[in-house]
């Protein structure tokens, strides 16, 4: 991971076509999700006082939405794995071969189970955070953009109370964030210490047979393997801590968003649809920020 930039330039080896069809593919479908809000709208608000016209149009709509949304999601399957597939498999490539280029006492040097894991647990690492991540926030983005576009369009009063609102979610990502980072890195240093030292057992093992040495063998197994998972522990504690917080701040601010909603409906500035719909909206704002 630390030489992500690196070796950033083989993901797009033969591979830019992908990533360029995997951006459509998921700027279309965070498109598709703000509109199914404005969907949710306009049939709460036919339910009602609409008529039979009305009702024919949001049939159609919603049968417009749901077949372009298939086929936006079935598209976005093909390119986005087809494109990590191909970023994962060059990287491998490209790391292996700055491996084999290296001299036999640069080689020698270094400790061989930092090279198995660049080949493995930062393959996993960079699949799953970097590679799907990327389109993941770029989702998130754009249906906040658009959510919030919509949110001022409908009423700039509500859209202000949530913004107001998104503070505490803010705040908490904040102070943890930095945190679950720290814990990443320590985990990482951890599971590469760990796997280096089952390596050397393994392959000193007549060694230690030789010497009668088990004991302390397993005495330095069980000591790395308990402090490998007590960091991994705490890193959970966190991320589960994160969540907590996040879900309790979430369901105030959708609470505080309902409440705002039903005294202006009451006042006639807003409809039902659109308390509904602002509520759909919100969570694709606080999205990004969880």
């Amino acid at each position: 991971m630390k030489k992500i930039d690196k070796y950033r330039q083989s993901f797009f080896k033969q591979n830019k076509l992908n990533y360029i069809l995997t951006y459509i593919a998921v700027l279309s479908s965070g498109a598709a999700e703000v509109l199914l809000a404005v969907l949710i709208k306009e049939l709460l608000d036919l339910a009602g006082s609409g008529s039979m016209a009305g009702m024919k149009r949001c049939l159609l709509m919603s049968l417009w939405l749901v077949t372009l949304t298939c086929i936006v999601l079935l598209f976005k399957r093909t390119v986005l794995y087809n494109y990590v597939s191909r970023a994962v498999t060059s990287y491998r490539n490209a790391a292996f071969q700055d491996i084999t280029a290296k001299s036999i006492g640069s080689l020698g040097k270094s400790n061989s189970s930092d090279y198995i894991s660049a080949l493995t647990n930062d393959v996993t690492s960079i699949e799953a955070k970097y590679l799907l991540a990327e389109f993941n926030i770029v989702s998130s983005l754009l249906t906040a953009v658009l959510s919030l576009a919509l949110m001022l369009y409908y009423s700039w009063i509500m859209t202000l109370t949530v913004l107001g609102l998104c503070i505490i979610p803010v705040t908490v990502s904040v102070i943890f964030g930095s945190r679950v980072a720290e814990q990443e890195k320590e985990i990482s240093d951890c599971n590469a210490g760990f796997m280096s030292m089952v390596k050397d057992l393994l392959s000193g093992f007549s060694v230690v047979k030789s010497f009668q040495a088990q004991e302390e063998a397993g005495t330095l197994y069980r000591e790395k393997n308990e402090n490998l998972e007590r960091v991994k522990c705490r890193r959970r504690k966190t991320v589960e801590m994160i969540q907590i917080i996040s879900c309790i701040a979430g369901a105030s601010v959708q609470i505080g968003v309902f409440l705002l909603g039903a005294y202006l409906a009451i006042r006639g500035q807003v409809t039902a649809g659109v308390v509904v719909a602002f509520v759909q909206m919100m969570n694709y704002i606080l999205g990004p920020i969880n």
